[in-house]
């Protein structure tokens, strides 16, 4: 069970990155935020921030995916407890927070987040954290 969960947690930062991949390169405005904001128009300061923003997200997303991919490979696949624990914390962290922000976004403005992602990616981490205890 453990290398299933190594795999598992490789799995979820190949998910991580992919989703970083997305705002690193995405061009101001995101299809979504752009349906939220069809009525309004934003300034190239605005745009910029916006901008600023994905990167952030996108760089904490690639530390993410790095940290998850290291201790896997390095500390999991050990059979070392803190580097399981520290996957599904980070994950449910980052995980969770977004998945939550992205949901409640999706509800107030009623366009489609890719809130579920984020959520499939810590219930998959989630899902390894089990499978490595077993």
């Amino acid at each position: 069970m453990l290398m299933f969960a190594v795999i598992l947690n490789l799995l979820t930062a190949l998910g991580v990155l992919a989703m970083a991949a997305k705002y690193l390169t995405a061009s101001p405005l995101m299809e979504y935020h752009a349906e939220m904001l069809k009525a309004e128009t934003l300034s190239p300061t605005a745009l910029q921030i916006m901008k600023a923003h994905y990167r952030c997200l996108g760089v904490a997303l690639v530390a993410l995916s790095l940290l998850i991919a290291a201790l896997a490979i390095f500390v999991v696949r050990l059979d070392v407890t803190w580097g399981k624990i520290a996957i599904v914390l980070a994950t449910s962290i980052a995980g969770g927070g977004i998945a939550l922000a992205g949901r409640e976004t999706e509800n107030v403005t009623g366009v489609k987040t890719p809130w579920r992602i984020a959520a499939g990616l810590a219930g998959l981490a989630l899902l390894a954290f089990v499978l490595a205890m077993i």
